[in-house]
């Protein structure tokens, strides 16, 4: 049998009786802005090429636009 629960039950702390499951929203966006830091740092990469080439070619990522059309990829970061 299945024991439904609330999601913000599934976050809270174990010893209050939850999960302790993190803040998945939270979570998303330190993962994203890690994915951003790799791009700053590493320039040279493939995946940086690639963005820069389609995003922002006369500029930097952080001084960047969205964009026409933008990747589902590119308007999470």
């Amino acid at each position: 049998m299945i024991h439904w629960v609330s999601s913000s039950r599934l976050c809270d702390r174990k010893k209050d009786g939850g999960l302790g499951f993190q803040d998945l929203e939270a979570f998303n966006d330190a993962m994203l802005a890690k994915q951003v830091w790799r791009l700053v740092q590493e320039d040279g990469s493939l995946v940086h090429k690639v963005l820069k080439a389609r995003y922002f070619p006369h500029s930097d990522i952080l001084s960047s636009r969205l964009g026409h059309k933008p990747s589902f990829t590119w308007r999470s970061l």
